[in-house]
């Protein structure tokens, strides 16, 4: 418990200033009586009066003065008479009354009156023009001998008195200075001559009755001494000046003491502003709440608008740290014990500071707590910078965690999807990894929530609205560009701008995505896939320090993604070469009578390439001992035209600690030079250091004899391939001879067939009259025969020629195709064929396709046993190719004619019923095969029959021509 500071001391300046004017009475009292009541009053009091300006200052001297003019008045009554006060007397007790309680710099004029009015109803303030010799030798004496220098100026300003503290304090001599205006003399300091002439005016022009100023002066050393003045005007009864008195009290000591005071706060202020801190007090009795500037603007308010409130204190402290302050704060004062708290505030921009706060408890005299004082801190920074580091700190240690997961396995596919619950929720609400196949798909590998339902959720909402590899933000973006995107806040604009319709948006707005990273896996320049982090349930917000971290835990990812990669091509590799060697020990077994193994043979070589290790099978192979073979002793078996190319070459891989390979010739034990394969492999200390090369050798003589006779064969082979251009040549003149004689050939039984046609046709003219029946039947039969006979010769001469005709390539309207054929082959007003959507238009060889379509779809409408039947050509796309259908609604074709009728000259009706040569739809067969498309048939009896046949989206370049 601490007694406020300051109480005791001022209840005894109290208790001093209240004793020295009862002493005053009372020593009043005894010369009363000893004189009879011829006494004046007021000059013992006076001397109290003194006693208490000089103990407790103005403050206490104008109390002690209230105190004695009240008990005064209430005692001696009759003081007032005009006969018993002197004019020096009147003028000091009108200084007395003068004497101001309010601040120096603005004095309170009103109670000046209140003062001046008491006193003069008390007779304090009635000059008495006479006064006893005795009366004035003591005030006289009293005026010496007072702690105040006193001056007394004329009704002109001058000096008329100059006492002993005025000689003391100035330095000037009363002879000096007597009948002197101040300006006459060096007295007031230069900078403060305008405020004294001001006073000075208002004094001689009688608008103040007494005043109180401040002002520098000069001594007569030419120091500057600092003094307050006490002025009292005495005016005569028409209101002139008759004097004025003027007590100077030196206040030099209190200035400096002022001055170092306010250097002090100063200082104080700026190491305060300089550490952020702030200072308050709070009057627990009152309510009132003081904080200093620099505490205001550490709450984010101006300078000024605090409102001065414990309960407006609590209106910027965080919501979830008010009610543990409050509590706090009320311990404290309950127990009487200091304080200190670190509590978060918000402010007016709604952003979130720390603060840290010490506070004392101190009490009254009672014990009782009445006031706490302290000071704010701002430790947003530090908390900040503690934040960020144990930030820091759990982000090595996931990365640690991660690093060893990614390590622990080359089955990428379950690493991943374990980093994935990893990070949930220690990063995010939810976590994602896309991948890119081969073919630049992507493959959703994993979602991770901390509800399980969700991710089933996930999955649904994912097959549902599939992400466009198009879109210019997002996964697909990042998946394309390579480059990470950070969504620090993802407002509901965002959210309206992916989604694909109003259900879609509504899903994505019930999530309640608040921010998001998505972070490629790049490794080698290649992105691999994505991972997308998503902030929802938590609220956490991304910033530039997630990112990062985000793509550095994405590097390591995509590392291990790679390495299980390439670790999965060196198997394959490993097993392609293991296959390799097996396949060249069989070849070597089947060319050359081997043992069991091809012979290898191991070395091992120091860092300085001195070689100090040969195995058994290498001494065997040489025929030496070991000492025999080392330092440089093997290289007396190389061949000597094979020797420095192989030095170089170990050298070289030597210099970059790189593996090594080559061949060489080297000499066996037997005298024969042996190819070998040399393959040399770096060796390592643990401390990563460079210790030499191990290295084995392999007999490849017989290899290489393969390959010598695999180069004769290619030889042979480069051969029979020219020979077999020769016969290409020669085959295709051939085809052009047989295209030749068709031509001809198919001329000279088409000229007969048209002359057996005119003929009958001129007959029947000629004998018209004639014929009967029966016999212009038989002429029109002859015709169609020989009609059939010319389609037949035109078939086969197409069947003969598809594959072997090269045709151009164009870009084809399916559609307008489709038109122009059904317009040449003239179907029936009453037949109806509809051509579906969608036809594609593309590059292919026109003329195929239109013979496929006029065959189909003439056999349609030939064969249809009704006149109003209908059929339906549609397309559907079948990745490489088109798949077209031609339908119809006619009689069908039973199962087992399905694949009769591509056929040549296979028909299901009879040649005299339906006029059909039966090569139609071979020719459509042949055309679609050739071109690499298959066509089937798919039909019952009574329900129709659908052609389905596959068209190339790309032409072949073997016989088509580009234009």
């Amino acid at each position: 418990m601490k007694l406020l500071p300051g109480v005791g001391f001022q209840v005894m300046r109290y208790g001093i200033a209240l004793l020295a004017v009862t002493l005053a009475l009372l020593i009043k009292l005894i010369l009363n009586i000893l004189t009879g009541g011829k006494e004046t009053p007021f000059l013992i009091l006076f001397a109290a009066i003194l006693v208490g300006i000089w103990y407790g200052g103005t403050k206490l001297g104008l109390w002690s003065a209230v105190l004695a003019a009240f008990a005064n008045v209430k005692k001696y009554p009759e003081a007032g008479s005009p006969s018993e006060n002197s004019v020096l007397e009147t003028r000091l007790s009108s200084a007395v009354s003068n004497y101001p309680q309010m601040s120096l710099k603005t004095p309170d004029r009103s109670r000046d009156r209140s003062w001046e009015e008491m006193l003069s109803d008390r007779g304090f303030l009635q000059p008495t023009p006479t006064a006893s010799g005795d009366e004035l030798h003591k005030l006289n004496f009293h005026l010496e001998n007072s702690p105040l220098a006193l001056i007394e100026w004329d009704s002109n300003f001058r000096v008329a008195r100059w006492s002993r503290e005025a000689e003391a304090l100035f330095g000037w001599r009363s002879a000096e200075v007597t009948g002197k205006h101040p300006q006459e003399w060096q007295f007031i300091y230069a900078e403060d001559v305008a405020v004294v002439n001001d006073e000075i005016g208002r004094l001689l022009k009688g608008s103040e009755g007494r005043s109180v100023s401040q002002n520098r002066n000069y001594t007569k050393d030419g120091s500057i001494v600092y003094c307050e003045w006490y002025n009292s005007a005495l005016l005569d009864e028409s209101g002139r000046l008759m004097s004025v008195l003027s007590l100077v009290l030196d206040v030099t000591s209190r200035q400096q003491t002022q001055a170092a005071l306010h250097t002090s706060e100063e200082r104080l202020r700026l190491s305060l502003e300089a550490g952020r801190m702030g200072i308050w007090d709070w009057n627990i009795l009152t309510g009132e709440l003081t904080w200093s500037e620099t505490l205001e603007r550490m709450h984010g308010l101006l300078p000024g608008t605090f409102a001065g409130t414990f309960a407006a204190f609590l209106e910027v402290v965080h919501p979830d740290d008010r009610d543990s302050l409050k509590k706090a704060i009320a311990q404290s004062v309950e127990q009487k014990t200091d304080f200190e708290l670190e509590f978060r505030i918000v402010w007016p921009d709604s952003s979130i500071h720390w603060i840290s706060g010490k506070g004392q408890v101190l009490c009254d005299e009672t014990g009782k707590a009445v006031r706490t004082i302290g000071v704010g801190t701002d430790i947003s920074e530090s908390h900040r910078h503690a934040t960020l580091h144990q930030r820091i700190n759990e982000q090595q240690h996931f990365l640690g965690e991660a690093t060893t997961l990614l390590t622990s396995s080359l089955d990428y596919q379950t690493t991943l999807e374990t980093l994935a619950h990893l990070a949930v929720p220690q990063l995010a609400d939810w976590c994602s990894i896309d991948m890119l196949d081969e073919n630049q798909t992507i493959r959703r590998l994993a979602v991770v929530h901390q509800d399980p339902s969700k991710v089933d959720w996930a999955y649904q909402l994912q097959e549902r609205y599939p992400p466009d590899p198009d879109e210019s933000y997002g996964l697909p973006n990042v998946l394309r560009t390579g480059q990470a995107e950070l969504y620090a806040e993802i407002p509901d604009s965002l959210l309206v701008e992916a989604a694909r319709d109003p259900e879609h948006l509504e899903i994505l707005r019930q999530i309640g995505f608040t921010s998001a990273m998505v972070v490629p896996l790049v490794a080698r320049g290649r992105t691999l896939g994505a991972i997308t982090f998503t902030s929802a349930e938590s609220g956490r917000r991304y910033g530039q320090a997630d990112l990062t971290f985000a793509c550095e835990l994405a590097r390591r990812a995509a590392l291990a993604v790679d390495n299980a990669g390439l670790f999965k091509t060196l198997q394959q590799e490993l097993a392609e070469r293991q296959r390799t060697e097996a396949a060249l020990r069989e070849s070597e077994e089947r060319f050359r009578t081997m043992a069991d193994s091809a012979p290898v043979l191991l070395w091992v070589a120091d860092r300085d390439g001195r070689c100090h290790f040969f195995n058994q099978r290498w001494l065997s192979f040489r025929g030496r001992t070991l000492e025999e073979e080392l330092d440089k002793g093997w290289a007396e078996g190389v061949h000597p035209e094979d020797l420095l190319r192989c030095l170089d070459t170990y050298r070289a891989a030597s210099h970059v600690r790189k593996n090594f390979q080559m061949e060489y010739r080297l000499l066996r034990a037997d005298g024969q030079y042996r190819w070998v394969l040399d393959t040399g492999t770096p060796r390592f200390l643990a401390d990563g250091s460079f210790a030499g090369y191990i290295g084995s050798c392999i007999d490849i003589t017989e290899r290489k004899f393969a390959e010598e006779a695999l180069r004769d064969r290619a030889a042979e082979l480069a051969r029979l391939s020219n020979i077999l251009t020769k016969t290409n040549a020669a085959l295709e003149k051939r085809n052009a001879e047989l295209d030749h004689f068709a031509y001809i050939v198919s001329h000279d039984l088409k000229a007969p067939l048209r002359a057996i046609a005119n003929l009958s046709t001129w007959i029947e003219e000629d004998l018209l009259d004639f014929l009967n029946p029966e016999t212009q039947q038989n002429m029109n039969l002859l015709r169609g025969r020989v009609h059939r006979m010319e389609a037949l010769i035109n078939g086969l001469l197409q069947y003969s020629r598809v594959g072997r005709v090269k045709t151009f390539v164009d870009i084809v309207d399916v559609d307008t195709l489709l038109a122009e054929v059904i317009n040449t082959l003239a179907p029936p007003p009453t037949f109806s064929i509809t051509i579906q959507p969608g036809m594609p238009t593309f590059h292919t060889e026109r003329l195929p396709l239109e013979q496929v379509f006029a065959n189909l779809l003439s056999n349609c409408f030939k064969h249809h046993p009704r006149l109003d039947g209908s059929a339906t050509i549609s397309v559907q796309d079948k990745e490489a190719f088109y798949e077209f259908a031609v339908a119809d609604d006619g009689c069908g074709i039973a199962p087992q004619y399905h694949e009769k009728i591509f056929v040549m000259f296979q028909t299901l009706e009879a040649r005299d019923k339906v006029e059909n040569t039966g090569v139609g739809l071979a020719i459509v067969k042949k055309i679609i095969e050739n071109k690499g498309g298959t066509i089937r048939l798919e039909s019952q009896v009574n329900q129709g029959s659908t052609f389905y046949f596959t068209w190339p989206k790309q032409p072949s370049s073997n016989n088509s021509l580009f234009v």
